[in-house]
């Protein structure tokens, strides 16, 4: 096939597949640690759902009783934003269910990961998409992997891979091990929309004035102060309101602009969403139609409001979980759980939207407000140099449904990245690799170990 096809060869250290914000780290984490690394992504643009589905309010840097939990490359990451005015950095989240929330401007985002790619000499592969995989003659390790770009073919070679297409497509492509799932561990994906011309004082005179129609845990007491408003309420307004639309609360972020927000209200069933369906999109947009709809009927702050952008892709939040040599539990994560060969934490609650109905459940984190997440959920269970990150990393779904968002998704990618630049300079699997050693240059390196 090689010979007969493919235009060109790559040969490189380490193979990164899948260019969303855990992905982008790990290219960047294993180059500054002297790997040879190529990152490959489909799409055009790096950053997976916080540019393409509108993910761009940040969740979490910290523990909800403000400790920092991330730090290293995800925290230069913003600090570079805030010197150009694309972040406004860490604030309170007003909704109030994790210790900060970042805004960025997803474009922006974007190319401050080319930047840092290309400063750290990754090799990004834009445009090209993983077909087929090869393993060795043990079965044990991958060995090639073919990509396409248009009608071209592609050969790359590397002796270690990272999988982080969100997806686990790489270990599917391979025959590997994926956690299975329930049938009621399923949660809608979301089309995020922006609204602009909205008046933010308004609603918070209102949201002061009608405390018990929010949240409980929403901080009222910085409201006045507050940069980015966040709001998790409405509820009386949109069950009087009798919406098609499965949903019992407004829910969005202010954006940059000081008048526009991001909303997070559609709901589209994991089955419609991840399938072939044509119609899809077409369901989406009539529920933002239904959404908006209401919003300028019947909410106050939106009289005056239009849609000022609808993004290009559904943010899934979940598409198949790898099983790794562990698989971070629902108790690790409620208990707030610390682990001896921990390399990153995570802060926010575990929140599962339900495909059947129009809540959501979110339970708070015991402990010290946050919990350890222990190398051996990257080391996959099938290959032996083969790596998994991002949003198909391995944890059970309670888990997963705290563990996804980004700011612990970039943590778990600077270890990934680094854990494999060891591989390559100790000639050694993924399974090898002395956690210590790696907790020592993750610490030296920046990255928040605790």
């Amino acid at each position: 096939f090689m010979e007969k096809f493919c235009e060109a060869e790559f040969y490189c250290d380490v193979a990164v597949c899948g260019g969303g914000v855990a992905g982008a780290v790990t290219a960047i984490a294993s180059a500054l640690n002297g790997a040879e690394t190529v990152l490959i992504e489909k799409e055009l643009f790096l950053g997976g759902d916080n540019y393409y589905a509108g993910v761009s309010s940040i969740l979490t840097f910290h523990s909800k009783q403000g400790k920092k939990i991330v730090d290293g490359i995800p925290q230069k990451i913003i600090d570079n934003l805030v010197k150009n005015g694309t972040s406004k950095g860490h604030v309170a989240d007003i909704v109030g269910v994790a210790g900060s929330v970042t805004p960025v401007c997803v474009s922006a985002f974007s190319l401050e990961l080319y930047k840092m790619c290309a400063k750290a000499g990754v090799k990004v592969l834009n445009g090209f998409s993983l077909f087929e995989a090869e393993l060795d003659s043990s079965s044990k390790n991958i060995k090639t992997a073919y990509l396409k770009n248009k009608d071209r073919y592609f050969a790359i070679h590397a002796n270690t891979w990272v999988d982080s297409s969100g997806c686990g497509l790489l270990s599917k492509l391979c025959g590997g091990k994926f956690i299975s799932k329930n049938d009621d561990e399923d949660m809608p994906a979301t089309l995020i929309f922006h609204v602009a011309d909205v008046n933010i004082e308004k609603i918070k005179d209102y949201m002061l004035n009608n405390r018990d129609e929010f949240h409980f845990e929403t901080r009222f007491d910085l409201l006045d102060n507050s940069v980015i408003l966040g709001c998790s309420g409405f509820f009386s307004t949109i069950k009087k309101a009798e919406l098609t639309l499965k949903r019992d609360r407004v829910l969005f972020y202010q954006t940059l602009s000081p008048t526009e927000v991001s909303i997070n209200m559609s709901r589209i069933p994991s089955f419609f969403a991840t399938g072939p369906s044509e119609d899809c999109y077409a369901f989406a947009m009539s529920q933002i139609c239904e959404i908006f709809d209401f919003l300028k009927r019947d909410v106050v702050g939106f009289e005056n409001s239009h849609i000022s952008y609808i993004f290009p892709k559904m943010g899934l939040r979940e598409r198949g979980r790898v099983e790794g040599k562990y698989i971070l539990s629902k108790d690790d994560v409620s208990n707030g759980h610390r682990f001896d060969d921990e390399i990153a934490y995570g802060g926010f609650p575990i929140d599962i939207h339900k495909d059947s109905d129009s809540g959501l459940i979110c339970s708070s984190l015991e402990g010290e407000g946050f919990y350890g997440i222990p190398y051996r959920v990257l080391v996959s269970n099938s290959f032996e140099n083969l790596f998994t990150v991002g949003k198909c990393l391995s944890a059970d779904f309670a888990s997963h449904a705290s563990v996804r968002v980004q700011a612990s998704l970039m943590a778990l990618g600077e270890a990934t990245g680094t854990a494999s630049a060891l591989c390559v300079k100790q000639n050694k699997k993924p399974e090898e690799i002395k956690v210590k050693e790696l907790r020592d240059l993750l610490r030296k390196n920046g990255a928040c170990i605790i």
